[in-house]
């Protein structure tokens, strides 16, 4: 799709005053009277003479700072995402910003939700790739959307699961405006997104060492936005989908469950990379999942794929929700080589304890000390 985009230009007032000064310049002498013509005695008045190179070169010289001429403060802010006002009645839109993505979430009446991944780079005359995601309630089905549309910048798309792409114009304005539309073409939930003038776009590709199943992994590259046919992200030889692409970034989505060191392999814009990568598996499991007050539970966690490493792993555990957690609700730890089994995994528990009844969730993130490549 092909987004029109428009840029409005306004006459500066500057200019106006400038061309009334001239104009009054010009006029008020020719009001003025007559002035009778001064007579110059030629014996007390000094020859016009013109100055030698010699002599300009004797003349004082006197630096000229240009900084100081332009204009002074700092740039103009870049545009962030952001929601737009007054949704209809029942509908909401919301932003979030994962790693390399601008996630944007429209929520129905019924609570039917439509996830929009974003890259996080836009810019004019480069286009990008996006991926849609359809979310209902449960025992819910697709025709609880098929009314609703998404207009981007005035162009429709139906709402259905998977990839899209947008060609963002030489000239265009610097939001994009995203809205989710009603059967009766009303605009009932919108979102602005930031559009950038110009995106440099490096020379080679930059992949992660190491990355998590069913995390988000996220490259730059010689690229300029749309993710082409030919474009990939394998792990293990197995395709990864890309959720998103922009000038200069491709984002993907790890679905790999083979635990260990094995090989990534990309594609971009014609250029084929490969490279050793770090495949994490996590596995988080609680004995209860619903806690009564005082109640209390064990969470275990198990780490796969920390064979070899040649420094400590860094894990952090964050509780949420109504409980308390040994040792305080967000932790940051670090895993040593020698804490590692045979096997490759690390096994450790935390306790959890119920201030209040009801449910709660534990993340957790594992980062291993591998430089990108």
């Amino acid at each position: 799709m092909k987004p029109n985009h428009s840029i409005t230009r306004s006459v500066s007032v500057w200019l106006t005053h400038a061309l009334v000064l001239t104009a009054a310049l010009c006029f008020f002498p020719r009001l003025a009277p007559a002035q009778k013509p001064v007579e110059v005695d030629p014996s007390r008045s000094n020859p016009p003479r013109s100055i030698s190179q010699e002599d300009f070169e004797k003349l004082p010289k006197r630096e000229i700072d240009l900084e100081k001429l332009l204009p002074t403060g700092p740039p103009p802010p870049t545009p962030k995402p952001n929601v737009l006002p007054n949704p209809a009645p029942g509908h909401s839109a919301s932003i979030r910003t994962p790693p390399g993505l601008i996630t944007v979430v429209f929520t129905t009446p019924e609570k039917d939700t439509l996830e929009i991944y974003f890259p996080n780079q836009m810019s004019m005359g480069n286009g990008y790739t996006a991926t849609m995601k359809l979310k209902l309630k449960a025992g819910g089905s697709t025709d609880a959307l098929k009314d609703y549309t998404v207009q981007i910048d005035g162009e429709q798309l139906a709402l259905v699961d998977g990839t899209f792409s947008v060609n963002i114009p030489e000239v265009a304005k610097n939001t994009s405006l995203v809205n989710l539309v009603d059967k009766d073409g009303r605009k009932v939930a919108g979102v602005s997104l930031p559009v950038a003038q110009h995106i440099p776009i490096p020379e080679s590709t930059t992949s992660p060492t190491s990355g998590t199943a069913g995390q988000l992994l996220e490259f730059t590259c010689p690229c300029k936005g749309i993710t082409g046919a030919n474009d990939f992200v394998k792990i293990n030889g197995v395709n990864m989908p890309i959720l998103a692409s922009g000038p200069g970034t491709v984002v993907a989505l790890n679905t790999s469950n083979f635990p260990g060191i094995t090989e990534m392999q990309t594609r971009f814009g014609g250029t084929g990379t490969k490279t050793e990568f770090r495949n994490l598996t996590l596995k988080v499991w609680a004995d209860k999942l619903h806690l009564l007050q005082g109640e209390g539970t064990v969470v275990h966690i198990v780490v796969g794929g920390l064979e070899n490493l040649k420094g400590p792993a860094r894990m952090t555990v964050d509780a949420r929700g109504v409980v308390n957690m040994g040792g305080g609700n967000s932790q940051k730890l670090n895993i040593d080589p020698s804490m590692v089994a045979a096997d490759g995994t690390y096994t450790t528990a935390e306790s959890l304890t119920a201030l209040a009844e009801g449910s709660f969730g534990v993340d957790v993130t594992v980062t291993v000390d591998d430089k990108k490549k």
